[in-house]
């Protein structure tokens, strides 16, 4: 409870505590607000730009599976032909 603080009267902590904080954080909140936006969106475009990577990436390997199965599919049936003659 801040009245059972008698040493200081209320106004006074308040002004104590005042005059030292506000100040530099009302200086610095614009810069460190901007840059923040700024690394966000720079880690967003990142994301982004990753997500299009690895979308790619598993859209090759996909291709590359397909690719193979087809391979093997038509390397059975030569096999199987081979075999019987």
């Amino acid at each position: 409870r801040s009245s059972d603080l008698c040493p200081l009267e209320q106004g006074e902590s308040l002004r104590l505590t005042g005059e030292s904080l506000p100040r530099r954080t009302v200086r610095r909140s614009r810069p460190e607000t901007t840059s923040i936006r700024a690394q966000i969106l720079l880690n967003l475009g990142y994301r982004s730009e990753s997500r299009c990577r690895s979308s790619r990436r598993l859209a090759a390997v996909k291709e590359d599976a397909m690719t193979s199965q087809y391979n093997l599919r038509g390397a059975k049936g030569k096999e199987s032909a081979h075999q019987e003659e």
